[in-house]
């Protein structure tokens, strides 16, 4: 049977093994019973006689204490008397055998039969006299010549308080903790001993009557902090860390914080790890606000510096305590961190390593950091480098652009991600601290980034001329993001007039791209919309050439009027900026597939009334502004009302006629003002209107033809038109220098007649046209 034990090897086979026996002897016959307890009494006889070394015993020893652990925990008295006939004179004998193997296999079974029972003992007096020579035969195996049995007695002790709080006299179990906490943390002859003090320590954890007790005996044990074996600094350490898991234990306590900052300071990187594991959450804690978590960041690095050093660098890079880190250290100062060179040129090389599809909240983290450490201009430098290799592709790419790539070592990188620099790039100037760090520091470098974008036209221009380009990074996604990433930094390199820089004016800057998009893009807008099942063509896989040249152009034209509009919103506009604007805004939605920049058109109309609101009296050029809010308004209005659009695709793109509603009753709020249109006319019109407007999105005509709800809604447009014209043209003509130099009304008068505005293929003619 041993044999078999011993081939199998595992702990649940002897487990079965012993149940077998034990069930067997229950059920059966004198001579089969008398067969088990031979076979038992040959495995206690054996099982101290085992070789061992070290704290376990051997593979055969382990399965051997295992099967007899099935006898001892029956619940039968039978079978717990036959046992403890057959195994506590062998156990009490070879606890006090000469030879220490012998011993600390006795000390490994007595500690698992724990407590021993006498098959001849039935009186509670005697039970209880029994129970105390155990007691102080555990006393005797603590204080054992042998280091091994004072380690096998402290663990046992350590598991028996566990298990038997309540029915040991206190007496007792603080007779043992006396032994192990005034003498065995001072055994000078083995740090094994004293190692294994902390880890036994643990077992009282999973008990609650225990571990109070462990809370009250801890603090004297802080001496034992700066053992000089590093085995029993670990143990310790582990032992703090396991203590945090209770909810009323702080490890400052015990060991102050100060004290785990000078050890932080000089350990290795076994010890440096476990330290930080355990001191985390008082710097790095999601619950407290982020202005505490720095305040204390940098009161450590005034006081230890080098501890708050090792802090930082024992940090497992994959880990959740790193990625609060991070959020954590971007809110520190460059000088605090200036001797980490090693930690900030790791964020850039995970800056590098990051996947295209990398989640945001990751790289912002990263971005973030950088950019608080004054390496925004790395940032842009890395992703001019990306960028580079992907317009190499078409000829466009530049050679200061690579010489300066290999200065700063990039060649060295992955593959280039020109995608995952656009979302590096918008996590810079979306952020209003990052954007503000790496303008006050890196204008130059954002300016040298916006002039070498300036290659996307040209891009454009290949790409509307030999259709899809087949290479892989320069797919019409990126296209897009590149030139939304170009206009953007139009906008953002604005620089203010007080200024020592060269001043740059955004807003002539974007009117020479509106004149590129006129010569390129323009002629490009089909006239019939590219549809698919939602609308425009947006799956570039399998839409038709041209439908996919046709969905880039619209997209393109789309986020330069967006952009237009948010220039607007922030006042880098003036009269000329408006007027070539909006003469652009109504010669896109005059084209046959004008309804897909119907709402960046809704959208440039608000802001264009927002802005004649604001500058109401300056000049009357405010006039203006309303005669070509009113110009834009009225083609919409034309737009809206086309019967060639079916029901389907009218409704992808009117999707929000609230914004509508709010620009035209900003719109009428000008024109009253300006023009002293009725109120009552205008109160009626409004709420006509808005009840029309509000209906568009549920259109269903049967054969294509407008409900009545839509011709009502035609008619009500109308008549408003009609009145602001009439009382706008008026206003205009009766007051002189309300048009910006060389406009006329009779100019005005012509742009209403051009074939821009007046073509409307499907404008029902009514007799108040």
């Amino acid at each position: 049977m041993l044999k078999e034990m011993a081939c199998l090897g595992k702990k649940k086979h002897a487990e079965i093994y012993g149940k077998i026996f034990r069930e067997v002897w229950l059920l059966g016959a004198q001579d089969t019973k008398q067969l088990i307890e031979e076979c038992v009494q040959d495995v206690v006889e054996h099982v101290f006689l085992l070789p061992r070394s070290g704290m376990e015993m051997s593979k055969i020893g382990q399965l051997m204490v295992c099967f007899l652990y099935q006898f001892n925990c029956a619940k039968s008295p039978q079978i717990k008397k036959t046992f403890s006939r057959l195994s506590c004179p062998e156990v009490w004998k070879y606890l006090h055998s000469n030879n220490s193997v012998y011993r600390c296999n006795a000390t490994d079974v007595f500690f698992h039969m724990y407590p021993l029972q006498r098959p001849d003992v039935s009186t509670r007096p005697e039970t209880q006299i029994y129970l105390d020579m155990q007691h102080e035969i555990i006393k005797k195996l603590l204080l054992d010549d042998c280091p091994t049995i004072r380690c096998l007695a402290i663990r046992g002790v350590c598991k028996v308080i566990t298990t038997w709080w309540l029915s040991i006299e206190p007496e007792t179990r603080y007779g043992w903790m006396k032994i192990i906490i005034e003498d065995l943390t001072y055994d000078a002859s083995s740090p094994e001993v004293r190692c294994c003090i902390y880890q036994s320590l643990k077992h009282l954890l999973t008990n609650p009557h225990s571990t109070k007790y462990l809370e009250t005996v801890m603090p004297c044990l802080r001496e034992q902090f700066a053992d000089v074996s590093d085995k029993v600094r670990k143990a310790y350490i582990e032992l703090l860390i396991k203590l945090k898991t209770t909810e009323e234990t702080k490890h400052w306590n015990i060991v102050p914080l100060e004290q785990i900052l000078v050890h932080l300071e000089t350990e290795g990187p076994v010890l440096g790890v476990l330290l930080v594991r355990l001191v985390f959450d008082t710097f790095i804690n999601k619950k407290r606000p982020v202005t505490e978590m720095v305040r204390r960041i940098k009161l450590t690095i005034v006081e230890n510096r080098d501890a708050i050093f090792n802090f930082f660098k024992y940090i497992k890079p994959d880990s959740v305590i790193f990625k609060s880190l991070l959020f954590t250290m971007g809110f520190l100062p460059r000088k605090s961190t200036s001797r980490m060179i090693m930690i900030q040129s790791y964020y850039l090389s995970q800056v590098k390593k990051l996947p295209v599809d990398a989640d945001e909240s990751t790289y912002l983290l990263y971005v973030s950091a950088l950019c608080a450490w004054g390496m925004g201009g790395q940032i842009i430098e890395l992703v001019m480098g990306w960028f580079n290799d992907t317009f190499r592709a078409c000829s466009l790419n530049s050679t200061f652009t690579e010489q300066k790539q290999k200065r700063i070592k990039i060649q060295d990188a992955v593959q280039p991600k020109p995608l995952l620099g656009i979302k590096l790039l918008s996590a810079i100037f979306i952020n209003p601290a990052n954007h503000i760090k790496v303008m006050k520091k890196n204008y130059s470098e954002v300016f040298d980034l916006w002039k070498y974008l300036d290659r996307i036209k040209g891009l454009v221009e290949q790409r509307l001329k030999v259709g899809p380009l087949h290479d892989p990074l320069l797919t019409d996604e990126f296209i897009r993001e590149c030139f939304l990433m170009y206009m953007k930094l139009i906008a953002i390199l604005k620089t203010p007039e007080e200024s020592e820089r060269a001043q740059f004016d955004s807003s002539a800057t974007y009117l020479e791209l509106v004149d590129w998009a006129k010569s390129v893009l323009y002629p490009e807008v089909p006239e019939e919309i590219p549809e698919n099942e939602t609308g425009v063509a947006s799956n570039f896989t399998e839409s038709s050439s041209s439908d996919q040249t046709s969905s880039l152009v619209i997209l393109l034209l789309s986020d330069l009027l967006v952009m237009g509009q948010n220039m607007i919103d922030i006042g880098q506009a003036g009269p000329n900026f408006i007027f070539t604007l909006g003469m652009f805004t109504l010669a896109l939605l005059n084209k046959g597939s004008g309804l897909v920049f119907l709402n960046p058109s809704m959208c440039i109309l608000r802001a264009v009334v927002e802005y004649c609101k604001i500058y109401y009296g300056k000049k009357d050029e405010h006039k203006m502004f309303t005669m070509m809010a009113y110009l834009i308004y009225k083609r919409c209005l034309i737009t809206m009302s086309q019967k060639r659009y079916s029901t389907e695709v009218a409704s992808v793109y009117i999707k929000k006629p609230d914004m509508f509603v709010a620009a035209l009753c900003l719109l009428h709020t000008i024109v009253f003002n300006c023009t002293k249109l009725d109120y009552n006319f205008v109160k009626k019109s409004l709420e006509s209107a808005q009840e029309a407007i509000t209906t568009v999105p549920s259109w269903e005509p049967p054969d294509g033809s407008l409900t009545t709800c839509n011709k009502d809604f035609q008619q009500v447009s109308e008549d408003i038109v009609l009145a602001m014209k009439k009382r706008v043209y008026s206003n205009v003509t009766s007051q002189p220098g309300s048009l910006p130099s060389g406009t006329t009304t009779n100019s005005l008068e012509d742009l209403e007649r051009s074939p821009v505005l007046t073509s409307s293929p499907s404008l029902a003619s009514t007799s108040t046209a």
